[in-house]
């Protein structure tokens, strides 16, 4: 029984899915699912943890000889298997030869006729004893072949495990990838499965890594999320991800289907995806349902779900509305075509695991700085960086002349931000919510700090604003900044809003050496230990 079969059998006698057993072993399930298809082996640490999760010993997981099935279904161990030629005692065959009967003795008075008998017993009894001896000789060294096919078979196992112990599914992928020249070529028969019979012949060249994602349309909202060897089956191939297709074990795949996920708006010649519906993790949206082009997806569209984990748009999107994946708090990732134009900056509020966006190059509007923070076209603006990065501290990258709304909203590890020179306004709640801040350094350029900027900041300890004239900073915008103990006013200040200072219970005086031309009643509400405003004269050089 081989090892691939083995897996296969103790996984579902447990009643395990290749999912939950690729948990417990702590892989991925694409690589459960190469070693039950027979196209990779475990390496030895993940053998020596199959043997300890299956209750089995290694030897007996190993050996293709021994036959699993009987000890798992009652017998008392495994049992080896029996070559043909191999005697058992249950068979009746004698190992010893028989005795052959005793030769007459010749005499001068036997008739003629007796000699021919007497050789003739002889011959016969020496034929069985030669027969029996070469059936003897053949069992030994059926059995002696048999040994060393085995302990070969271990060695050579053991080897190759040796050799490949220290790559991993991912790298072994690659690898496999390199080798495409010497791949077969063919294809693969995909069955849509949704009732209408419609088929479609995949090439493929086996060992390279490909993607099997948007073969077919939409139909009524509903999407493939995956492909299947059986038509209700396990999805062994996720529509997004690249793999490794072997049409000598997998000639025929079937569509899985999530049903009517998707709420849309239709015109006589494109549609606009209203809402989602569905619970799956991982979505690629169709670029057309019941025929028609998606050319948009609406404010809230996946508002508040918990479950999607990286979303594709498709071409042909321009649009990604506002709020649009606000308060999914799985998603991490985001694909964006060379077609969005336009892109809310609250789209993506509220998303506290979002580490990446994938941007197609192509794309005229926007781009990616530092790799993973992005910008308009030009890297000016800073439209919004990925909130679920580890950063504790982050120079913002040169050439930034503004950071727009929500920027980094909820982005709760940034510990110190460094702004470079040119950096002439902050937008709307740019950096809500940013509990553990504790340095802003907003150099000697910023002119405007907008509404709720750095509302919530508890942690924001001081604030020197050196910049000549600051037009405004708005209301809300230093709200709830319960550390804040002191801010330094180099300039002019045309505008503090309301509540600008709300509950900033630690400040106790701002020192200006500028003036301030309007300042609203409420701007410093809730300040207990605030004495007010001190204004000195500007430091001079000396």
């Amino acid at each position: 029984m081989r090892l691939c079969d083995k897996i296969i059998y103790l996984r579902k006698k447990r009643g395990w899915s290749q999912e939950q057993l690729s948990i417990k072993l702590g892989i991925s399930r694409q690589a459960v699912y190469k070693w039950e298809a027979g196209i990779s082996l475990p390496e030895i640490d993940k053998l020596t943890k199959l043997s300890k999760i299956f209750e089995i010993s290694y030897n007996d997981l190993l050996d293709d000889d021994i036959d699993i099935m009987v000890a798992s279904d009652g017998g008392d161990e495994p049992t080896r298997a029996v070559l043909p030629d191999e005697p058992s005692e249950s068979s009746g065959e004698q190992n010893e030869p028989r005795e052959c009967p005793d030769e007459p003795e010749a005499s001068d008075n036997d008739d003629k006729t007796s000699a021919p008998v007497s050789s003739n017993v002889k011959e016969e009894a020496n034929q069985r004893l030669s027969s029996h001896d070469k059936k003897l000789t053949l069992i030994i060294v059926a059995i002696i072949l048999a040994s060393l096919l085995v302990v070969g078979a271990i060695i050579g196992t053991l080897i190759y495990f040796s050799q490949r112990g220290h790559i991993d599914d991912d790298k072994s992928e690659e690898s496999s990838s390199t080798q495409a020249s010497n791949g077969d070529t063919g294809s693969i028969i995909l069955h849509k499965n949704d009732g209408s019979g419609e088929t479609i012949s995949f090439p493929y060249t086996e060992n390279t890594g490909t993607s099997l994602e948007a073969c077919f349309e939409s139909s009524n909202g509903s999407i493939i999320i995956g492909w299947s060897d059986t038509p209700n089956g396990e999805i062994l191939y996720p529509v997004h991800e690249s793999i490794i297709v072997s049409a000598k074990k997998t000639p025929n795949l079937y569509a899985i289907w999530e049903k009517d996920i998707f709420v849309v708006d239709k015109t006589s010649d494109s549609c606009v995806i209203v809402s989602f519906t569905g619970g799956g993790k991982n979505i690629t949206i169709p670029k057309k349902i019941d025929g028609l082009p998606v050319v948009a997806i609406a404010d809230d569209a996946f508002r508040g779900n918990t479950s999607i984990e990286s979303v594709a748009i498709p071409e042909g999107v321009k649009t990604i509305g506002s709020k649009m994946f606000y308060g999914c708090t799985s998603l991490y990732r985001i694909y964006i075509p060379s077609t969005v134009n336009q892109i809310s900056t609250d789209a993506f509020l509220n998303c506290p695991a979002l580490t990446s966006f994938h941007l197609d190059s192509a794309n005229s509007e926007f781009s990616l700085v530092a790799g993973s923070m992005l910008y308009n076209k030009e890297g000016t603006r800073l439209i919004k960086y990925p909130v679920g990065c580890n950063d504790t501290e982050l120079r913002i990258p040169d050439g930034t002349h503004y950071i727009e709304d929500y920027a980094f909203y909820g982005c709760s590890n940034l510990k110190k931000v460094y702004f470079p020179e040119g950096v002439g306004g902050i937008g709307k709640s740019a950096f809500e919510g940013c509990y553990s801040l504790q340095v802003a350094d907003l150099g000697n350029r910023v002119d405007y700090i907008g509404a709720r900027a750095f509302f919530n900041c508890h942690s924001l300890e001081k604030m020197t604003l050196e910049h000549n004239t600051i037009y405004s900073i708005g209301n809300y915008a230093f709200a709830h900044c319960y550390a804040l103990d002191e801010l330094l006013i180099y300039g002019n200040i045309g505008e503090i809003g309301f509540r600008a200072f709300y509950y900033c219970t630690q400040l106790t005086s701002i020192i200006s050496h500028g003036t301030i031309d309007k300042q609203d009643k409420n701007a410093f509400e809730g300040c207990t230990e605030f004495t007010g405003v001190e204004f000195l004269p500007a430091p001079t050089d000396s």
